[in-house]
């Protein structure tokens, strides 16, 4: 039978052969051929897929029993020249697969890295061909855009890291250690370089720049002193001995200014913010940080105020008062009552004239009347509810009003119900918002009415107590009314920071307490 009848023709392996051979020598030589390359790879594959189709339908024609005519002389070939014909033709194979494997591969994404306009990932290069044909030239790219990199940013510890033998290691030496001296001045942590740097270039100035450093950066009296000790003989000395003295002179004044002062909450629920109690004291110290009292006076059953508890906590707040007559006391009250007691007036009365400023809510009752205990004009002081901004202000429309109402404090809680359903009117908002709309809500007026803003009011009165022992009751009392802005009906609202600025001011305007 003819050699074109074999389905193991020996013309397919040896062109299978040359191609694999041809192939790789242009892939040997690289650059512009590589497409070639591929190509004659591509047919080489093809060449073997068909031999070795040949090569299994001779097979399963055997197994089951039926020989076409070009297999007839192959089944009756000796046993080793099929054996060697068949390795003959794997051997291309195996060819082909290591030279798709073949390092020589880096060339395509060399070419892909390094082509005008796109340089770039030449770290990735080196890490994917550690070996690679182009590792010297893609060492000395990417070391130069490093470089380019670490000049930009003035950080140069990657450089280091990454090419400790490099071209410009001398000089990124130099100016890391520069870039650390100028950290070290502006954080004064000098240590760190003297531990990275033990022989570098500014050790000497190490000592005179920590001098610097610290006579610039002087708090507390504490400070002044812990440099004098350190520094007996600085330049800096005189006026860091100067800054002392007149810490130490203010300190003192301030002493003499200053007195305690205790905030007492009476209310109910003081758990957890879901209570009202918690709520009111929360608000009360977005004003005051000092000393705050929690009196509990409600009653299990109702969870509100109840009367016996809210007489005895007076008397008790008496008591103190009596006994401490240098503490300054503010007693806030949230909460209110449709019907007076006469021990309960008389209580609030004594506490008046022993000094104690007593805040109550208004209601919100939109009412012109105020409930007890804000409705005693004469010894407490009732607060009502205003809603504003930087543009508006106004009267809060569920709170009290009349001759009861002393002064107003902006409810936040309110501001922000304001800016809400302001925001609700934009289509693209409500269309987006919906389901967040009745979060919102619900965490706006939960926190709303006079019961949180009387807080505001009593926490602004014990800053100013607390700034300046020297003012008398109608004195703070005269600054917090000049002080407040005024809601579009007139109303008074009380301005916090403009009203405890007003009594530190008065500081200088009178004698110190003797």
């Amino acid at each position: 039978m003819s050699d074109r009848n074999r389905p193991e023709s020996q013309t397919g392996i040896w062109v299978t052969a040359i191609a694999t051979a041809a192939a790789f020598s242009l892939s040997w030589a690289a650059g512009a051929t590589q497409v070639a390359a591929l190509l004659l790879l591509a047919a080489a594959v093809l060449f073997e897929i068909a031999t070795l189709r040949a090569l299994f339908r001779t097979a399963r024609a055997r197994r089951y029993g039926y020989l076409s005519i070009k297999t007839v002389e192959y089944v009756h070939t000796p046993r080793r020249r099929r054996v060697a014909r068949l390795a003959a033709a794997a051997i291309p194979i195996a060819v082909t697969a290591i030279l798709l494997k073949s390092p020589f591969r880096d060339d395509f994404d060399w070419e892909r890295i390094a082509r005008p306009g796109h340089e770039g990932g030449y770290g990735d290069y080196l890490e994917k061909w550690p070996a690679g044909r182009h590792v010297l030239e893609a060492r000395s790219r990417y070391e130069r855009s490093m470089w380019r990199s670490a000049l930009s940013r003035d950080e140069y510890d990657e450089y280091i890291e990454s090419f400790p033998h490099g071209v410009h290691l001398a000089e990124a030496v130099i100016r890391q250690e520069e870039v650390v001296w100028r950290w070290v001045g502006e954080s004064g942590d000098f240590n760190a370089y003297m531990q990275r740097y033990p022989h570098g270039k500014h050790v000497a100035d190490v000592d005179s720049a920590a001098e610097v450093f610290r006579s610039q950066h002087l708090v507390t009296v504490a400070d002044h002193d812990a440099f004098i000790r350190a520094y007996p003989r600085s330049r800096y000395l005189p006026s860091v001995i100067r800054s002392r003295d007149l810490l130490v002179r203010q300190a003192r004044e301030d002493a003499a200014y200053r007195r305690p002062v205790v905030v007492f909450v009476l209310d109910h629920g003081f758990s957890s913010l879901a209570e009202h109690g918690a709520r009111v004291v929360w608000a009360l110290q977005l004003q005051f940080a000092g000393s705050i009292e929690r009196v509990d006076v409600g009653n299990d059953r109702s969870k509100g105020p109840e009367l016996v508890n809210i007489v005895a906590a007076l008397a008790e707040i008496a008591m103190y008062a009596d006994q401490h007559p240098d503490v300054g006391i503010v007693v806030n009250m949230s909460w209110g009552s449709s019907t007076g007691e006469e021990s309960l007036r008389l209580l609030l009365s004594q506490l008046h004239t022993r000094g104690v400023f007593l805040v109550a809510a208004a209601g919100n009752d939109h009412a012109d009347i105020c409930p007890f205990p804000a409705a005693y004009d004469e010894s407490v002081m009732a607060v009502g509810s205003a809603w504003g901004g930087e543009i508006y202000s106004q009267r809060a429309p569920y709170s009290n009003q009349g001759s009861c109402v002393d002064i107003l404090a902006t409810d936040a809680s309110g501001t922000k119900l304001i800016d809400l359903v302001n925001r609700l009117a934009e289509p693209a908002y409500a269309a987006g918002m919906r389901s967040r709309i009745s979060e919102e809500l619900e965490e706006a007026t939960r926190d709303m009415g006079t019961s949180f803003t009387a807080p505001i009011v009593a926490g602004t009165l014990a800053r100013m107590m607390a700034i300046n022992r020297n003012l008398s009751r109608s004195d703070i009392e005269a600054m917090l009314y000049h002080t407040a802005s005024r809601t579009n009906e007139g109303d008074p609202v009380v301005d916090p920071s403009e009203a405890v600025n007003a009594a530190w001011s008065a500081r200088s305007a009178r004698p110190l307490h003797p």
